[in-house]
């Protein structure tokens, strides 16, 4: 029995050369308030000229959650996705903010109906 295995030709995710490709080595966590709006607005822009790259899209979602604009977050996240279906971090990304953002509500409505819930462990569920 012979199994062959078939692969599409994938375009890379981003070239070495991108002033993007550095966004993976870095944690925009760690960024400045003027770092973080100077590399939003460069994804913005990259993502105008590029529209069909999800990388960007993601890069830029990713961007937009550590600045805690959760609705362009999503829709910069959502639009990698469609771009691209089949790229993991768009999906691994769209689908982890979503999570949390699921946690979220779910501590904040736990919260509201017994404030003491969340010292007796009953919020984390």
């Amino acid at each position: 029995m012979t199994l062959a295995l078939t692969s599409r030709q994938e375009t890379p995710a981003l070239p070495a050369e991108s002033p993007f490709a550095a966004l993976a080595q870095r944690d925009l966590t760690l960024a400045s308030p003027a770092e973080l709006s100077q590399t939003i607005a460069s994804l913005e822009q990259a993502c105008r000229e590029q529209p069909a790259s999800a990388s960007l899209w993601t890069c830029l979602g990713m961007a937009y959650a550590v600045n805690y604009d959760v609705h362009k977050a999503i829709d910069a996240l959502e639009t990698a996705t469609d771009v691209e279906p089949d790229h993991f971090w768009a999906q691994l990304k769209h689908g982890e903010l979503q999570y949390r953002l699921r946690v979220l509500v779910h501590r904040v409505v736990v919260t509201a109906f017994d404030p003491h819930a969340i010292f007796a462990g009953e919020a984390g569920r």
